[in-house]
């Protein structure tokens, strides 16, 4: 049985957020996501692929122009919040680019 995205379906009861997950689960993913694959635990995919949809989503708050970029940078000169956001985006973007695993017909 699988999703619509054509990935393994995952019950309710097993589901759980992306923010849940422990920082060694999502460099896993981030590492499956590189080498274009999926993470072999469909529940932790699941999991992602939720939280890369919520990333790039279009009612997500676009900066409204020159002014708020200037005082995100000024805030953290660095760049910290902006650099997140750009690496965040680029993760979610490799994540949904993921191609589902082959199943097996038998």
């Amino acid at each position: 049985m699988t999703d619509p995205d054509g990935f393994p379906a995952v019950p309710k009861y097993r589901q759980r957020t992306w923010i849940g997950r422990t920082e060694r689960q999502h460099r896993a993913v981030r590492r499956a996501a590189r080498r274009g694959r999926s993470h072999p635990d469909p529940v932790i995919a699941k999991a992602a692929r939720d939280w890369a949809r919520g990333v790039l989503a279009p009612s997500r708050r676009r900066t409204r122009g020159l002014w708020e970029l200037v005082l995100a940078l000024v805030g953290d000169p660095f760049g910290g919040t902006l650099g997140t956001t750009l690496a965040e985006r680029r993760v979610a973007r490799r994540i949904l680019a993921v191609e589902p695993p082959a199943t097996e017909d038998r």
